[in-house]
């Protein structure tokens, strides 16, 4: 498994995954969110991918696959600082037999919306 936190880095607008036999995870924990939206493209086999979020990022997954599974804690009635304003990530793509878990750190400060 290999693993990315992402630190206080700014995070992209796109970001593309595609792996064989593996696993990935993205910590934006301490990232910053500077555009409204990013999306991440994922073309996973045989895997796992693991998003993590602070409190205040909204996540969509719009995955597709054979004996793919999907689990998102960060959907919005489960975060009550989401607000209209709030980033949001938009994971696509699919594979075969691959798993996509987004889950929120609790133990880091929500994301905050800087006008």
């Amino acid at each position: 498994t290999s693993g990315a936190s992402l630190g206080s880095l700014i995070v992209p607008k796109k970001i593309r995954l595609s792996h064989l036999m593996g696993g990935t995870t993205l910590d934006f924990s301490f990232s910053r969110f500077v555009h409204p939206e990013t999306k991440i493209y994922n073309s996973t086999s045989l895997g796992k991918v693991e998003i993590v979020v602070p409190l205040g990022v909204r996540v969509v997954t719009k995955n597709y696959g054979i004996l793919t599974k999907t689990k998102n804690e960060a959907r919005s009635q489960y975060d009550s600082f989401l607000t209209k304003r709030s980033p949001t990530i938009i994971i696509k793509g699919g594979g075969i037999m691959s798993k996509v878990i987004v889950r929120i750190n609790y133990f880091v400060k929500p994301v905050k919306i800087i006008d």
